[in-house]
């Protein structure tokens, strides 16, 4: 019987790791799209219940493809690393969810947040992204840019993917700005994104 047990707590405990390595991303540990696109689903559709928000804000690496050409693949993967630690520890710290989109590219989702306690949230994550130095050979110190989009259910979307489009425009937005910035998105950024997109 004690045999049984154990072979059924090590199959559940290998079933727990597997499900897990499978909503997480393999380089940074934070979750991948695949779960984030279905979360974000159900979060809104707990906000639509309760009459709440969610805000989704879309941001991505400046000059990323510089970053590796300049240090080498190794560290862009520091790079990317360093920015999901930070993002998926101010989500966590304001209840929300941070997740790699893909490359460069990472969400972080702020239920219950209206566009201002989301823009507070993520000026911190900008701040600490920035602020961090990253070593290259032990002796070269680098810095970090990311451009921000902020989309808000019911603002500006009411489906996951409006709200991804719409934080996407705004994060372009910030790029065609001069990056390493954060952009809200509205109707006006969206219609001068699309055109210039």
């Amino acid at each position: 019987i004690a045999t049984q047990i154990n072979i059924a707590i090590n199959n559940a405990s290998i079933y727990s790791k597997i499900e897990e390595m499978a909503i997480r991303d393999g380089l940074t540990g934070i979750y991948n799209r695949k779960y984030l696109t279905e979360r974000i689903d159900q979060l809104l559709m707990e906000a639509e219940r309760k009459h709440s928000y969610v805000s989704l804000a879309l941001f991505d690496i400046d000059k990323f493809k510089k970053i590796n050409d300049t240090y080498g693949h190794p560290f862009g993967d520091e790079a990317i690393k360093s920015a999901a630690r930070i993002a998926d520890k101010y989500a966590l710290l304001n209840g929300g969810i941070a997740g790699r989109y893909g490359g460069e590219e990472f969400v972080v989702v702020l239920p219950d947040k209206n566009v201002e306690e989301a823009y507070a949230v993520l000026r911190e994550i900008h701040e600490a992204i920035r602020s961090h130095t990253l070593t290259f050979n032990e002796a070269t110190q680098v810095n970090i840019d990311v451009s921000i989009g902020i989309a808000n259910y019911p603002l500006t979307g009411s489906l996951p993917q409006d709200l991804l489009n719409r934080a996407d425009y705004a994060m372009y937005f910030s790029k065609l700005n001069g990056r390493g910035r954060i952009t809200i998105d509205s109707d006006a950024i969206y219609e001068k994104s699309k055109e210039l997109h």
